[in-house]
Order: structure tokens, then C-alpha cells, then sequence
């Protein structure tokens, strides 16, 4: 079962769809539970459907507070079932808390699975910079989420999550939960690879706003490369409120450079194999640098909430797929490709596709979920705590999302 405040094209949502399809595949009866006027991309939502997966849309608005509403979290399931129930965001958490406390004959493994790094809020306060009032406050919530997360299920999805977590938490995650996002892989594909004249550079994300920053960066860095060879073209498949910001980065360019940027607009998932096949290196983060690596395309991880685009390595040196060291323009890494003779090209696409596989196979993450030992962190909460838990995770989002001073990312590299 799976909780999820909206069903987009997003990577939490199209990770959880991989998992709802191996579980289909697998004969397990699965559940995505919505709230009832949750965000969605009809197209996506038949493509989830036709896996059998039974959509549950419970919750009344997706609102924090109605999490302590009893009629809007009955779930219509036979009793004495066990039920394995993912979320991904710390404010999820009280919604599943609530379910499994409405729903006592079931039994409910909840699981905490941290996909981001402030999806778990996993941020600081420097006093100078605010109210003692908001830092006081920091102070509290700091030392009630490490209670409460201390006693919970909690998956962390890589080495950057984990630095993050433990860093503000104060708190050590073991091996065991660290487990990196999954994906399907198929055999490898030699003849895919083959370059043509035409190089193609694609990226692939949501026009949102500094998160996705690095595209504005990623555009500018284009440009330059277009100074210098004259085979380039900038494939962008995206969407959202930031698509004048885009066009505005593009209007910047000389108009021969504007030529070779193709805005492709929003695309079905099932349909983003046709343009990766036809990419000869991606940029990007997250499940959808995944995508091009299982196919063996080269990838460079990006960072993100950044207007540059900075990135670590090439996804076949460094299996990480958000870059956090900042080691060199995301630019120097795609010349790096742009001049691989066709043997050295090759070579990178193979190694691509088997650093993906051995890392992020879905068989293995799945297979690691189902074999954890839930039994010693499976807290529930009282009335009198989820009351509280949903109060303080009322402001602490408050706070975080209209301050732009309340909190900032724990780095301590």
C-alpha cells in the first residue's frame, strides 16, 4: 500500500509506479491510497490502473489536520490482512499513522522511505538569521522528530540522504535501511549506442523553480558549448509554472544557438524510452537519470536548488544520482563525451549500464524491503501524540515554505 499526496509525473510517483508494477507482476494485491482531490495526470492514473492496482482515494482534501478525521481514513479491506504502507514525506507520516490506527484489524508495517532531502525536513536553523521565537521552535521540533523517528521504520534512499539525516538527527542509520531508488533493467543493448552526426544532449524534469534549477545553468552552458561545436542539439522535455522562466534563459541566446534547443513539452512516461533511445548523453537527477543508465546512455547527476549547473561525475564514475561535491560545470563533463572517440564512447555506455544494474536493480530493492525485520520499529502513536505530531508538523512546514530564513540545508561535507 502506498500513500501519496498526488499521482504526477514526478519521481516519487513514477518510483512508486515501478514498485505497484513488479508487485503486479509478482501477483501481490496492491493499494495507492489519494486524497480525494489529489493532483493527477490522467494519463498516468490509466497506466497505473491497468496494473490491477486498486486506487483509494480516502483522505477528504490533503490537508495536514485530516489525518485525525476517522471517516476519511476507513479503508475497505478484509480483516487480519498485513499490509506493508510507504510514504515518502515526513508529513505523510501522522495520514499513515491515522490509517493504521482506524483500521485495528489489519496489520501495518508503516514505512518511512526518505527520497529527498527535505522530505524529512532534515534542515537547520542559524539563530542570526531568524527570530528567537523560530529558533526556539527549531530546537523543539529537532528533538521530537529524533524521538519519534527513532522508533520508525525509516528507509534512506543514498549516501546523501544518510549524510543529512544523521547529521541533523544526530542519530546513525544502519546499512540494512539504506536503500537506493529501483528501477527494471533489461539486457544490454550493444547497436543502441551508435552516435550520430547529430549529437543530442537531453534533460527531462519539471519547470520548478529553484528545486530544478540547474536547467536555467544547463541552457546557459549550452550555449557556450555551441561556440565551440556545431552538432549540438538540447533536447528539453518539461513542463510547469516556470515555463516563461525557460523561454526567458533561451531568449538569451544568439538565435542560431536558440535554433538548436528543442522544447518538447510534457510526455506520457511510457513513452520517454523513445526519446532517450535517441539521446547520446542525459542530464539530470534522480529516477530519470536511472532511466538513460539502464539503457545504457551516458549520464551526468546534476544538483539541485542551484541556477548553475554543477555536477560530481559521470554517472559510470560515481553511482550517485544527485551531485553534491561540486567538483566541475556540468559543461566540462559533457565536452568530456562530446570527444570520446567512438571505442571510448562505447565503453562508457557499457559501464553505465552496469554500474545501474548492480546497484539499482528493483528485483534487489524489493526483495530487501520484504526481508527487513520490522518488528522493533513499528511505533504507534497515541491520540494525545498524533494531536501533537500533527501540530507541530503544521507549522514547521509554515515556517519552512513561507521563511526563506527558517531553515536551510544541513551540507557539512
Amino acid at each position: 500500500m502506498f500513500f501519496n499526496p498526488h499521482w504526477i509525473l514526478g519521481g516519487v510517483d513514477t518510483y512508486f509506479y515501478r514498485m505497484i508494477c513488479w508487485l503486479a507482476d509478482k501477483g501481490y494485491e496492491t493499494y495507492l491510497v489519494l486524497p480525494k482531490k489529489a493532483p493527477i495526470e490522467e494519463k498516468f492514473m490509466e497506466d497505473v490502473k491497468q496494473t490491477g492496482v486498486r486506487v483509494m482515494k480516502c483522505i477528504e482534501r490533503y490537508d495536514i489536520s485530516d489525518a485525525v478525521k476517522p471517516t476519511s481514513v476507513k479503508l475497505d479491506i478484509s480483516a487480519d490482512r498485513t499490509i506493508y504502507f510507504m510514504s515518502a514525506r515526513l508529513e505523510d507520516y501522522p495520514i499513515t499513522q491515522r490509517i493504521a490506527r482506524e483500521n485495528p484489524r489489519n496489520r501495518f508495517f508503516l514505512i518511512n522511505y526518505m527520497l529527498h532531502v527535505e522530505a524529512f525536513l532534515c534542515q537547520k536553523v542559524e539563530r542570526k538569521e531568524t527570530s528567537l521565537q523560530n529558533y526556539l521552535f527549531y530546537q523543539m521540533v529537532y528533538k521530537y522528530y529524533r524521538h519519534i523517528l527513532g522508533k520508525s521504520t525509516v528507509f534512506i534512499m543514498d549516501s546523501i540522504c544518510r549524510k543529512a539525516f544523521e547529521n541533523f538527527y544526530q542519530t546513525k542509520i544502519d546499512d540494512n535501511a539504506v536503500l537506493p531508488l529501483g528501477i527494471n533493467i533489461g539486457e544490454y543493448k550493444k547497436n543502441d549506442h551508435k552516435r550520430s552526426e547529430k549529437f543530442v544532449i537531453l534533460t527531462i524534469c519539471r519547470y520548478e523553480f529553484p528545486y530544478k534549477g540547474y536547467l536555467l545553468g544547463l541552457i546557459q552552458q549550452f550555449g557556450e558549448l555551441c561556440d565551440r561545436y556545431d552538432n549540438l542539439e538540447l533536447q528539453i522535455i518539461g513542463w510547469g509554472e516556470g515555463e516563461k522562466r525557460v523561454c526567458h534563459e533561451i531568449l538569451q541566446l544568439r538565435d542560431d544557438k536558440q535554433e538548436r534547443i528543442k522544447l518538447i513539452g510534457r510526455v506520457d512516461y511510457e513513452l520517454l524510452e523513445d526519446y532517450l533511445k535517441e539521446a547520446d548523453v542525459y542530464v539530470g537527477m534522480g529516477t530519470t537519470l536511472l532511466d538513460a543508465g539502464k539503457m545504457g546512455i551516458p549520464a551526468i547527476a546534476v544538483d539541485f536548488f542551484t541556477e548553475q549547473s554543477v555536477s560530481d561525475q559521470l554517472l559510470c564514475d560515481n553511482a550517485e544520482v544527485v551531485a553534491r561535491t561540486h567538483r566541475v560545470m556540468t559543461s566540462e563533463l559533457l565536452e568530456q563525451v562530446i570527444n570520446y572517440s567512438d571505442e571510448e564512447y562505447e565503453k562508457c555506455c557499457y559501464k553505465t549500464y552496469l554500474t545501474v544494474k548492480e546497484r539499482y536493480s528493483l528485483d534487489g530493492v524489493m526483495e530487501r524491503i520484504f526481508g527487513y525485520d520490522y518488528s522493533k520499529k513499528q511505533y504507534r502513536m497515541s491520540k494525545l501524540e498524533l494531536w501533537f505530531h500533527i501540530k507541530v508538523t503544521e507549522w514547521t512546514l509554515y515556517l519552512f515554505h513561507k521563511n526563506d530564513n527558517f531553515a536551510t540545508w544541513v551540507d557539512k561535507s
